[in-house]
């Protein structure tokens, strides 16, 4: 979980956009599937999902905490 935010988040702003959770996706996928237990095609609308699931603020970003709770 830590790799896949951090990896979205290279600047360590404790926030990521879509687009950075999009490129951490691709950049994580075996890691993804993992989680996941499936593996999810890395299409907008499954990035936008994830968002939409993790933005509980609706600010269009994900802070680190918000992440690791929806993860577990």
């Amino acid at each position: 979980v830590d790799l896949i935010y951090n990896s979205a988040d290279a600047l360590d702003t404790g926030v990521i956009d879509r687009v950075q959770l999009k490129e951490a996706m691709i950049a994580n996928k075996e890691k993804m599937i993992a989680i996941t237990e499936e593996d999810l095609p890395q299409t907008n609308a499954v990035v936008a999902q994830v968002m939409d699931t993790l933005n509980s603020t609706n600010s269009g970003t994900i802070r680190k905490s918000d992440f690791k709770k929806a993860l577990q």
